[in-house]
């Protein structure tokens, strides 16, 4: 029987901080309300199987057999743990996007400011990481020499820990100012409201303004075809009141005298 103590010590040392690190996050990932994924259930399953293959003493005189599941083992246990770090990041991320369809930009300007100027901006460089992560598929390597220097901020994440360390404190951060975003959002609908009603007040008042105008201009223009009224109705009857009496008046007056029979005697 060969003896693998020193191979059994080596997969523990390896392996045990990272199986405490997945069982973590694997309870924090059921914390965050979404659907939970199986995949990284079932890499440990896998673990597990190969462990306990691994540990057979059957195994302890084949090699071949020894090292399968040794590298088996080993292998699902880091793919766990790429998994539950990979939902991780996209429930946080995801979480964190919707801050900007759930509230205005102006209320979550005013609120927390940090979100625009220091979290999406650094959000990014997170993303970028993931993927290199994910392409790499390295797990606990560092990436500092793929970093652009200039991002000093994200030069410090260079480890998948880290980025889910990060994503972690900043969701605890955010859920800090939800009630704050709640509450301005809120504050802001009923000034919106408040500023339509005015809108509406003004507009009824303009509307009330203009057929008050509207009268008194029907008004006016009544008045004053009545005045042209009257004036034609003085000039008709001036012409008629001339006509009818003056003028007959004036001839009468102006006919020449005729003889009385007397003088006509004489």
């Amino acid at each position: 029987m060969a003896d693998k103590s020193k191979e059994f010590h080596e997969f523990f040392q390896e392996t045990y901080a990272l199986f405490e690190k997945t069982t973590q996050y694997a309870k924090y990932l059921e914390t965050l309300g979404d659907k939970v994924e199986i995949t990284y259930i079932n890499e440990l399953r896998s673990v597990l199987f190969h462990l306990y293959s691994y540990l057979d003493k059957a195994c302890e005189n084949d090699d071949k057999k020894f090292e399968e599941n040794y590298y088996g083992a080993r292998e699902h246990l880091y793919r766990s743990y790429y998994d539950v770090f990979s939902l991780i990041c996209v429930i946080l991320i995801k979480k964190f996007k919707n801050y900007s369809d759930d509230f205005s930009h102006s209320v979550i300007h005013a609120v927390y400011p940090a979100y625009f100027s220091k979290i999406m901006v650094e959000l990014a460089e997170v993303q970028k990481l993931i993927s290199k992560i994910h392409s790499s598929k390295q797990l606990n390597e560092q990436l500092s020499s793929e970093i652009d220097p200039q991002l000093t901020t994200a030069e410090k994440i260079i480890k998948n820990e880290k980025i889910t360390t990060v994503l972690m404190n900043w969701d605890v951060e955010l859920l800090a100012y939800t009630g704050l975003f709640v509450e301005h959002q809120q504050e802001r609908i009923l000034e919106e409201k408040r500023l339509e009603a005015l809108e509406l007040e003004k507009e009824r008042a303009h509307e009330l303004e203009l057929a008050k105008i509207g009268k008194e201009d029907n008004r006016f223009k009544v008045n004053i075809w009545v005045t042209i009224a009257i004036a034609i109705f003085s000039v008709i009857a001036t012409l008629a009141f001339t006509y009818f009496y003056i003028v007959p008046h004036e001839a009468e007056l102006n006919k020449p005298a005729t003889s009385s029979p007397a003088s006509k005697a004489k």
